[in-house]
């Protein structure tokens, strides 16, 4: 909004409830629509308002709708102010751009399903990164080195490219959060490049859609996809039945579903999947479980949850100040590396 007033979006206000988890576009487009056909069902009022006289019955529910009539036109206004300034600084903020460079390195190919090269990576970061804030172009470089494993000159090299102390720091303590970062020892990909049949999925909802996608989505996302089809990796997840003593692989998907205590109608007729992040959640992972369920992916309900509401900038902070807090139990710091070494000085300067 324009002016210093804030307003809070919570459950109580339905116009948010129903399109919190919508694309920009898409709520854009549905809230003109709704405004449109609410102007229309509040004719009669409009007629009052201008002075046009009316029978004593048509009056009368004019009246009793007025209340309500004002309060829609007030939120009304306001969302549609909100998406209009969102998109605003979408345009502004060139993060179109940005974007469609993140859904490449994430992916590893562009938007025509094309494997892409190192250099082409490089080189779009090296055209983007002028016009992006450090906040934008430190995310930027995290996407990239969490992609892709560099020697370590390269990865220094980098780094430094940031040139201010603070976001460099910030790269530096990447493996307190990403272990396999310092074992990079050639220029290649450190995670695949979606398949082929995963592509397909995204251009068929693309071709579906007046809006463009992210051809990616998020890991827990693809777990929840996994738990649905009883297809969760027994490395990450050896423990799904009531006997965690004991891993044993799963023989059907009644054995992992039932109960021994009672019975399990409830959960047959109403499967659940139960999603919950210590460190949090971003609003991309939000609404991706929501349109995965949705849209048919899960044929179950996704109850998720997490510690946070995880935004950008607060995992800018978080990985700036994470080497000062985690030094004594993380497991990187026995590592002889110039990044724990400036770690343990700033650690005695606490």
């Amino acid at each position: 909004m324009k002016d210093d007033s804030k307003t809070e979006l919570d459950e109580t206000d339905e116009i948010w409830t129903r399109f919190k988890d919508k694309h920009v576009a898409e709520a854009r487009y549905s809230l003109s629509d709704e405004i449109s056909k609410f102007a229309a069902d509040n004719e009669k009022t409009s007629r009052v308002k201008s002075g046009e006289q009316l029978d004593i019955e048509e009056v009368m529910q004019v009246v009793r709708g007025m209340d309500k009539y004002k309060e829609l036109t007030k939120k009304y206004t306001l969302h549609l102010q909100l998406t209009e300034d969102v998109i605003s600084n979408f345009t502004q903020s060139g993060w179109k751009d940005l974007i469609s460079l993140e859904q490449k390195i994430v992916s590893g190919v562009d938007e025509a399903g094309r494997e892409m090269s190192n250099i082409d990576i490089i080189r779009g970061i090296t055209k983007i990164s002028k016009n992006l804030s450090r906040e934008d172009h430190t995310r930027l470089l995290i996407q990239y080195l969490t992609c892709y494993e560099l020697a370590e000159k390269d990865r220094y090299n980098m780094i430094t490219s940031i040139q201010n102390d603070t976001f460099e720091q910030i790269l530096e303590n990447l493996p307190y959060v990403f272990p396999e970062f310092e074992d990079g020892k050639k220029l290649q990909r450190r995670v695949p490049k979606i398949s082929d049949s995963q592509f397909s999925a995204y251009r068929k909802k693309l071709d579906d859609s007046n809006y463009d996608i992210l051809r990616s989505i998020p890991k827990i996302s693809q777990i929840a996809i996994d738990a649905s089809n009883d297809d969760l990796n027994l490395e990450d997840f050896p423990y799904l039945g009531e006997e965690p003593d004991v891993p044993k692989r799963r023989n059907n998907k009644k054995a992992k579903l039932k109960n021994k205590k009672g019975d399990i109608s409830d959960i047959l007729q109403n499967p659940r999947i139960i999603l919950f992040v210590i460190g949090g959640l971003s609003h991309h992972e939000i609404v991706s479980l929501q349109k995965i369920q949705d849209e048919g992916d899960v044929q179950c309900q996704i109850i998720h949850g997490g510690t946070s509401i995880l935004r950008p900038n607060e995992l800018l902070t978080m990985m700036k100040d994470i080497h000062k807090f985690t030094l004594k139990d993380n497991p990187f710091s026995k590592k002889d590396s110039s990044v724990m070494q400036r770690a343990k000085f700033e650690e005695e300067k606490i």
